[in-house]
């Protein structure tokens, strides 16, 4: 592999890298603010995390016929 080449990968690679770790800060910054929806099915039948999370913000799907 030549240098140039090299070069170019490296470069990605960083760039990868660094969205990863960028994205990973951001997600544990938000960790406690992050709202999960579950349907009245999913908690009637303890689909998910339910147990774990202090609150429950339960979404409802209706269809416009």
């Amino acid at each position: 592999m030549n240098i140039r080449r090299r070069r170019r990968l490296m470069v990605v690679v960083a760039i990868l890298v660094g969205l990863g770790l960028a994205t990973a800060l951001v997600m544990y910054a938000l960790r406690s603010n992050i709202d999960l929806f579950y349907t009245p099915s999913e908690i009637l039948y303890g689909r998910g995390l339910i147990m774990r999370i202090n609150r429950i913000r339960v979404s409802s799907y209706a269809s416009v016929a």
